[in-house]
């Protein structure tokens, strides 16, 4: 079972029905039972940090989900701000605690001339050394929409970055059976449906 977490903090449908393009059966779930008999889950998100933790912590997520990532070490994935919520710590519009799963922190996207905030369309990502990300081939032009990035403190857990003026910030993540992305395969046609099918993929080899 490919588990989508509906602790209504995404967009459930557009999700859903990529995964099914793709030929792939992904079940929302509201209920964090559903996560102990799952083979991959997916976490998406949109709006803001501090609401959106507080929501999956509400609902009864937050440890249904670390268990199975971290201790069954089931694959995860992370869309837009469900890969913000990975991180440490969140600093929109004050400081949550996040699921610490990746040691990073989420910040405002700092101004820079040419760019507006927010980060609204299609935007180049270019995957990073051994950690590239399955399915994404080098460089891919993906749709992003967020006005908040994710700074990471090991540079191994950079997957994939998109340019922003004259820098770069953190596109997508990996850390062993943990994936995240600040884009949306799921509005990137055929880039976004190949990223899902690869992720769906290592679901069904077992890594």
């Amino acid at each position: 079972m490919l588990a989508i977490i509906d602790a209504e903090i995404g967009n459930l449908g557009s999700v859903t029905q990529a995964f099914q393009r793709v030929g792939v059966e992904a079940t929302p779930t509201a209920s964090p039972a559903d996560l102990e008999r799952s083979t991959g889950i997916v976490l998406p998100g949109v709006g803001a940090f501090g609401e959106a933790i507080t929501n999956l912590k509400a609902r009864g997520f937050e440890h249904p989900l670390l268990h199975a990532v971290k201790d069954r070490n089931i694959p995860l994935i992370g869309i837009c701000l469900g890969m913000q919520l990975l991180a440490k710590e969140g600093h929109e519009f004050g400081t949550f605690a996040g699921l610490g799963l990746i040691d990073a922190r989420v910040e405002a996207l700092p101004p820079v001339p040419g760019e507006t905030i927010p980060n609204m369309g299609w935007c180049d990502v270019v995957p990073t050394g051994s950690n590239a990300l399955p399915g994404v081939p080098a460089p891919t032009t993906f749709y992003f929409a967020h006005s908040y990035h994710m700074r990471c403190e090991n540079n191994e857990d950079v997957a994939a970055v998109t340019p922003w003026g004259e820098h770069q910030v953190v596109a997508a993540v990996r850390r062993g059976n943990i994936m995240g992305v600040q884009f949306h395969p799921e509005k990137s046609q055929d880039a976004g449906l190949s990223l899902l099918h690869a992720f769906a993929e290592t679901i069904a080899r077992g890594k």
